[in-house]
């Protein structure tokens, strides 16, 4: 039986003349870095070279990188250069290693394949993007487009193509039906050129090169009639999900044998994301355990000695997953609520010690929490995790509280650089927190992570706000 995948990865007729340059490009990095050592070609070492550029056109053929990048920008095109170079290069040296038994590709030559066939061959790509950027902003190579629909989403759509000249899209306008949905088509937009029967006619005259439909889901009919009148032409049509309608958290698509799917509410931390977030972790937090090891013994027998009760103040609160964890902290306090009902410290709050008032204001009290993230219960950045007593009362107030939890509980956090911490005495205080929260999420990273951990240690130490 034949698969059906009836939703493909979108693969444009690519120019026969990208895969050679880019061939050509591996070679002539792999010579240039041989003359630099001033070393001879060997018959090993034109075995080398063959398995280097073999691999390297079934990596870019297996992972679809050989495709249009006329839709996308250069850093991206240069980052999936170097995963595929990187792959292929790790391949030709495992394969070396097996069927050779030679000690003629030292530790040196092997460093210098790599990074002279790789700039070689990303200035390559940068090269022929700037010439066809150039051209296509010039008015050469671009393509004429067409949008059904005058709604956000197709002016979205059109302020993309507009900004971004290098794509090399010229816009025709849009085109659509006046109906009793004046989101679908307003045929007072200055750009609006007419019906969908003049659309057709345009395309059936090659003046139109291609069209995408940004008409809503719940325009289902209006959609279906498009398509059929779009099928007596010959112009691709593509149709543009309308999934920002939804509050998207780290969206992302994925393919289910052959079915396209989008995550509305997803992690970073599934897959490669999280094992960056925990290297991260890990070798943050161990080098912080080893400057702050003095300072944490001397803050715990500062708090035995001055009051009584624990020195560790440990907590149930939610984690990855929305499940239970035990934070730690210094004790601030004369109690230790741990129950189904959490009063929140306030100003001047009479539970609090003296070192207490001193150790919640310094964030100091929270130092203890790097052996949370050692254990693998929190990160050094993320949403502050809060009492399980009070997620339970704000899940139920306020929209999407509980998705903080589609990553790990941070010391610090992207709501606390931006003066959303200490207590939460209303529902709007809180609504920010969250808010700041699912953005981090949203727009996650390491180069975010580094900019918040920078950020604290200028300024999300002392804060007027904690007590």
């Amino acid at each position: 039986m034949v698969k059906d995948n009836r939703v493909r990865p979108h693969i444009a007729s690519l120019p026969l003349f990208q895969k050679f340059t880019d061939l050509a490009a591996i070679f002539a990095g792999l010579a240039l870095s041989r003359i630099f050592l001033l070393d001879s070609i060997s018959e090993f070492t034109a075995l080398v070279w063959l398995l280097l550029l073999v691999n390297y056109y079934i990596a870019s053929s297996m992972l679809s990188y050989n495709h249009s990048w006329r839709m996308q920008p250069t850093f991206k095109e240069i980052y999936r250069c170097f995963k595929v170079w990187s792959a292929s290069f790790l391949l030709t040296i495992f394969s070396i290693q097996v069927i050779s038994n030679s000690t003629e590709l030292t530790p040196l030559l092997t460093i210098s394949y790599y990074l002279g066939g790789g700039t070689i061959l990303g200035a390559s790509r940068v090269l022929t993007r700037f010439t066809l950027n150039y051209a296509r902003s010039s008015g050469r190579n671009t393509k004429t487009i067409a949008i059904v629909g005058t709604g956000t989403l197709a002016r979205s759509l059109y302020q993309t193509f507009k900004h971004y000249t290098w794509m090399g899209v010229s816009f025709s306008g849009y085109f659509c039906d006046p109906d009793d949905s004046t989101e679908c088509c307003d045929i007072s937009s200055p750009n609006h050129r007419g019906s969908i029967e003049d659309l057709v006619t345009l395309c059936q005259r090659g003046q139109i090169d291609e069209v995408y439909i940004t008409l809503p889901m719940k325009e289902e009919a209006q959609i279906k009639r498009t398509l059929h009148l779009l099928s007596d032409s010959s112009v691709p049509v593509y149709v543009v999900p309308d999934v920002f309608t939804f509050s998207l958290l780290h969206s992302r698509w994925r393919d289910i044998n052959g079915i396209p799917v989008v995550g509305v509410y997803d992690s970073p931390l599934s897959g490669y994301g999280g094992l960056v977030k925990r290297i991260e972790d890990v070798l943050l937090s161990v080098c912080i355990l080893i400057i702050i090891a003095i300072p944490m013994i001397c803050i715990s027998l500062a708090v035995k000695f001055t009051s009584p009760g624990p020195m560790i103040f440990k907590q149930r609160r939610y984690g990855y997953g929305g499940k239970e964890v035990e934070v730690w902290k210094f004790r601030t306090m004369t109690v230790c609520e741990n129950g189904t009902d959490v009063t929140q410290a306030t100003k001047n709050d009479k539970r609090i010690t003296k070192l207490g008032k001193f150790l919640r204001r310094t964030s100091l009290d929270e130092l203890p929490q790097f052996i949370n993230v050692l254990q693998g219960h929190m990160s050094i950045v993320g949403p502050r995790p809060h009492a399980v007593a009070h997620n339970e009362q704000y899940r139920k107030d306020i929209n999407g509280y509980m998705l903080r939890h589609l990553v790990k509980p941070g010391i610090t956090g992207w709501a606390q650089i931006n003066g959303w911490r200490g207590e939460t005495d209303t529902l709007e205080k809180m609504q920010r927190r969250v808010d700041f929260d699912l953005d981090y999420i949203r727009n996650w990273s390491l180069n975010l992570d580094l900019k918040i951990i920078i950020k604290t240690i200028f300024k999300g130490f002392v804060d007027k706000q904690a007590y």
